[in-house]
C-alpha cells in the first residue's frame, strides 16, 4: 500500500529541516522543538512520524542507503575484474553520481559523530554485491578481500568528494582508481 502524499511531504519537510539544522549545529544540540519550529509543524506531527531525533537521523540514513544500494550494479565485480577504464567507469560512475546528487546531505552527515553508520552501511552493501560474484573457496578470505575492495573504492570516492575540491576531474579520478585496482595500492604510490 502506498503512503499518503501528505505524509510523504511532511516527512520530506521534517528531514530537510533536520539536515538544514545539522548544517548549523552539532547533532547533540539539536532539539525536537527546534526541528518542529523550523519545519512549522506541531510536536505531535513530528512524533507521529519519528520517535525522536535519532529515529529521524536513522530514517535519513536508511533512505540514503536504499538509494545507494539501487546504484550498485549486480555486475560490479565483473566490471571491476575486467580492469579497463571503461568497465571500471561503468561500475563506479553510478556511485559517484549518487555522491554528487546527495553531496550536501552527505557532507553534513560526514561532519556528524554518527557518520560512520552511513559509511559502514555503504561498505556492507558493496561488500554484499562483490561477495555474491566471487568464487574463492575460503569464505573468510573472500569476505576480507570484498571488504578491502569496498572500503578502498568508497574511501576513494569519499575523499574525492570531501577533500578534492574539484582539483581532480572525474575522469582523472577514475583513472587513478583503475590504476589502483589493476596494479594494487602499493604500486600506485610509487
Amino acid at each position: 500500500m502506498t503512503e499518503d502524499i501528505r505524509i510523504i511531504k511532511t516527512k520530506e519537510n521534517i528531514q530537510n529541516t533536520f539536515i538544514n539544522i545539522m548544517a548549523e549545529q552539532d547533532f547533540e544540540k539539536i532539539t525536537v522543538k527546534a526541528i518542529t519550529s523550523r519545519a512549522r509543524i506541531n510536536k505531535s506531527t513530528f512524533y507521529r512520524n519519528y520517535a525522536d531525533k535519532y529515529d529521524l537521523f536513522y530514517s535519513i540514513i536508511s533512505n540514503l542507503l536504499r538509494e545507494y544500494k539501487a546504484t550498485l550494479s549486480p555486475d560490479f565485480f565483473e566490471l571491476v575484474s575486467i580492469g579497463s577504464i571503461a568497465a571500471i567507469e561503468k561500475a563506479i560512475n553510478p556511485i559517484i553520481d549518487f555522491f554528487d546528487q546527495n553531496k550536501r546531505t552527505l557532507l553534513i552527515i560526514h561532519s556528524c559523530q554518527l557518520s560512520s553508520i552511513l559509511f559502514d552501511g555503504m561498505v556492507t552493501e558493496l561488500h554484499d554485491v562483490l561477495i555474491k560474484k566471487t568464487d574463492k573457496k575460503d569464505s573468510l578470505v573472500k569476505s576480507f578481500y570484498c571488504t578491502l575492495i569496498a572500503n578502498n573504492i568508497l574511501t576513494s570516492i569519499k575523499w574525492w568528494h570531501i577533500y578534492n575540491n574539484h582539483r581532480m576531474s572525474k575522469m582523472d579520478f577514475i583513472n587513478v582508481v583503475t590504476t589502483t585496482i589493476n596494479e594494487g595500492i602499493v604500486s600506485s604510490i610509487d
